[in-house]
């Protein structure tokens, strides 16, 4: 992984905040905040640097509360651990972030269990998710229509957070055991921190 220099990351800084703080986006969704990223190249600068832009973008989240679903793309970013090609490999899943721990779903003897959350206007998409199989940590991805979902409500019905549930029986879900489940935990948590302080 590259650094981004400071002169390029400041460039990249004023055209987000000149975007999201124009007050254009005023009460718009994550899909609207989700194209205004993509104009400005957001997940390439992930792809490149993702320790000097996760906090510079989501400092700026929770400083003008904006909800966005980039949460994803971070999660993302950290499973496949900056490789080429995970944006297009990954474009039209929804990340489903676990409800407790660090897995959203279990593999059980009935099938895959899973209880997972979903971001947004994502929740019609199909679901990957850290999965425990065996006792060990892989990465699932679960046809959209094998899960119910329930809109939550929560402190911020503006975030459209979807809960996913159902037992998807193992022939419909591709497990993979060649990506980086334990990064994803620490990746997001890092990006809510930045967030959830500058909200504060």
């Amino acid at each position: 992984m590259t650094t981004t220099d400071r002169e390029t990351l400041d460039i990249f800084e004023r055209s987000l905040r000149g975007s999201l703080g124009r007050g254009v986006l005023g009460d718009a969704g994550t899909d609207d905040v989700a194209g205004t990223l993509e104009e400005i190249g957001w997940r390439d600068f992930l792809g490149v640097d993702a320790p000097s832009v996760v906090p510079l973008v989501f400092r700026l989240f929770g400083e003008l509360l904006i909800p966005s679903a980039a949460l994803d793309d971070v999660a993302f970013e950290a499973l496949y651990s900056g490789a080429d090609g995970w944006m297009t490999e990954t474009d039209g899943t929804a990340f489903g972030h676990p409800r407790h721990g660090i897995a959203g779903a279990t593999m059980t003897d009935a099938g895959l269990a899973v209880d997972a959350i979903v971001l947004g206007a994502r929740a019609d998409l199909p679901v990957t998710s850290i999965a425990t199989v065996d006792g060990e940590l892989r990465v699932a991805t679960i046809p959209a229509d094998a899960l119910e979902r329930v809109l939550v409500g929560g402190i911020d019905p503006s975030m459209g957070l979807v809960r996913v549930r159902g037992v998807v029986p193992p022939a419909e879900v591709v497990v993979r055991g060649d990506l980086a489940p334990d990064a994803v935990a620490v990746a997001c948590r890092r990006a809510l921190a930045y967030e959830l302080l500058a909200a504060s």
